[in-house]
């Protein structure tokens, strides 16, 4: 095997282990109280991944040039940029506050920290992802999950006391040791990036940007609606061995097919064609296989994990996977050729389904409906997607 071919998926993977390792270790020694806490709050660690420039860092993807070594970045999108992570740095703090103070109390401040660490780790990892150093980008992404692993596992063998104080100053140190490992080479990107006048109107970016950012926060939050609507409609016990269950069945399938979307975006954009038909029935018995594999193995471990899966909800969750999968190719290919109208239909439908979904689960907060309706969102995601992706396949 080519190690350095497969050198970022080998890093995803170390990330997805510790993650899966820092559950365990939280559900066995955290109370429930502080497990349903912290469930929240990596939600909201993960928003901040997908949101920090809500959606301006697509648009920047797509418009970029490549010359060589060089990035050459248009300088009205780096302004756009620049202001939408303003904004996004007040919303995202907002949002957090909605969420993780009702059960703690936080004040601004502790939402603003890990957004700047978090974002500016994302825009690293974006400078390497268009020079194909895939290996670097994900290493920023990923770094912060074994460290926190570690702190982790020696605040047992010390035997600290958890608290919710405890962990949030351990992850924030984590996020800042990677955001520290990603500005070794605020040198190296500074040499190469320029910023050039386009004939690009500001409207054209806005308008592809607010197409982008409709699909963002639809996977954000159909992705943990389920959460989100549970966290207050279950008991303390009950929401915590949910959102352990979930998040061990989902977190690792997901991972990796977020890695086969991130590599699939850079390849069409250098111009390789790709069969979206072909490619996404690989995919889907590829996600399908791994799925059951997977939580084969979770089951014949699930008495020495704290692990309870219930079949019902093991088999939404492989309904979400199949779909989830060769999602990610379409995705690729819309992101990279689809134009801004088709975009923005596409996710005015799937906001509205969101919207009805969220609606009919906040008034039967019910595990079971929340959890396939949850799958009903992929199913029709996929749908509505496919149809602009195939569009732009290169047997169509």
């Amino acid at each position: 095997m080519d190690v350095k071919k497969h050198a970022a998926l080998m890093v995803m993977f170390l990330g997805s282990v510790s993650s899966f390792l820092i559950q365990i270790v939280a559900r066995a020694q955290f109370s429930d109280e502080l497990y349903s806490w912290f469930a929240l709050y990596i939600l909201f660690i993960g928003y901040l991944g997908t949101l920090s420039f809500m959606a301006s860092d697509n648009v920047l993807i797509r418009y970029i040039k490549i010359q060589n070594t060089v990035l050459a970045v248009p300088k009205k999108l780096a302004i756009q940029l620049f202001l939408s992570w303003c904004i996004a740095g007040l919303v995202l703090s907002i949002i957090g506050q909605f969420l993780i103070n009702k059960t703690v109390s936080f004040g601004l401040y502790d939402y603003l920290l890990p957004f700047i660490f978090v974002s500016i780790t994302v825009v690293f990892s974006i400078y390497h992802r268009l020079k194909s150093e895939f290996f670097k980008s994900q290493l920023y992404l990923q770094y912060w999950k074994p460290m926190f692993f570690v702190a982790l596992l020696t605040s047992v063998f010390l035997g600290l006391e958890f608290s919710v104080q405890r962990v949030q100053m351990t992850l924030l140190g984590a996020l800042f040791l990677a955001m520290l490992l990603a500005l070794l080479n605020f040198e190296k990107l500074r040499k190469t990036i320029i910023f050039v006048e386009t004939d690009d109107k500001i409207s054209e970016y806005i308008n592809m940007q607010f197409g982008y950012i409709l699909a963002l926060l639809y996977l954000a939050f159909s992705g943990s609606l389920d959460r989100l609507i549970l966290a207050d409609n279950l008991t303390i016990k009950d929401f915590a061995n949910y959102a352990y269950m979930i998040t061990l069945l989902i977190y690792p399938i997901g991972l990796i097919a977020n890695y086969i979307g991130f590599k699939q975006l850079v390849y069409i954009k250098q111009g390789i064609a790709v069969d979206v038909r072909q490619k996404m029935l690989k995919l889907s018995l590829f996600g399908g296989g791994l799925y059951l594999f997977y939580s084969a193995a979770l089951w014949l471990i699930s008495p020495y994990i704290h692990l309870e899966i219930d079949p019902i909800i093991w088999a939404a969750v492989f309904i979400s996977v199949i779909a989830k999968m060769p999602y990610t190719v379409c995705s690729a290919m819309i992101s990279a050729k689809a134009v801004a109208k088709e975009i923005k239909n596409m996710n005015y439908i799937s906001m509205l389904i969101l919207i009805i979904v969220a609606a009919i689960s906040y008034q039967y907060p019910n595990k079971y409906l929340v959890i396939y309706l949850i799958s009903f969102l992929w199913a029709t995601r996929i749908c509505l997607s496919y149809r602009i992706a195939i569009r732009y396949s290169v047997r169509h």
